[in-house]
């Protein structure tokens, strides 16, 4: 096995570092491969990315993920505050940028709300759907959950839906 390890999902592939996937696998399909070190996954093909902490349940009921349609001042604001967390040298996009952004073909912007707490944007995440010789494919970027939401599955929920989003544009990967 590679450094590195796949995780199944429905629809595609994710990768993961092993002390990541350690953290979300029960014990019970954990090994230690004398020569990669603890935390390799016995099966990682049968791992759902569905295991994850018991405070994370919670939270992902009460996360509601939603493609952007128009650029309002609460995303332009939500923006403003979640890029700094992904890049302190990135600069951060106005309003005009976004709806370029929004107003492609080719590219999804999700955002997760906390339902808990009056819709406030939790996390982002950027989908771009694009066609080569060999099929559609997709790629994910700008996968950025707020500091206050970190763990509790709003990266993934914001994930599942891009992979659905894929799917559904006929993606062959992501």
């Amino acid at each position: 096995m590679r450094r590195r390890d796949f995780i199944k999902t429905t629809v595609g592939v994710v990768t993961a570092w092993p002390e990541l996937v350690a953290h979300y696998v029960p014990a019970a399909v954990m090994a230690v491969d004398p020569r990669e070190g603890p935390g390799i996954p016995l099966k990682s093909s049968a791992i759902e990315l569905s295991c994850f902490r018991r405070d994370a349940a919670k939270m992902k009921q009460a996360i509601n993920v939603v493609a952007v349609e128009c650029i309002d001042q609460e995303i332009v604001d939500a923006i403003k505050r979640l890029v700094p967390q992904l890049s302190t040298t990135a600069v951060i996009p106005n309003a005009r940028a976004l709806g370029d952004i929004v107003a492609s073909p080719c590219t999804t912007l999700l955002v997760a709300r906390d339902q808990r707490n009056q819709g406030r944007s939790v996390g982002t995440l950027t989908l771009v759907i694009f066609k080569v010789p060999t099929g559609t494919r997709g790629w994910i970027e700008d996968v950025i959950v707020d500091e206050s939401a970190r763990g509790k599955g709003v990266g993934e929920a914001l994930s599942r839906e891009a992979l659905r989003l894929a799917a559904a544009h006929g993606a062959r990967t992501v």
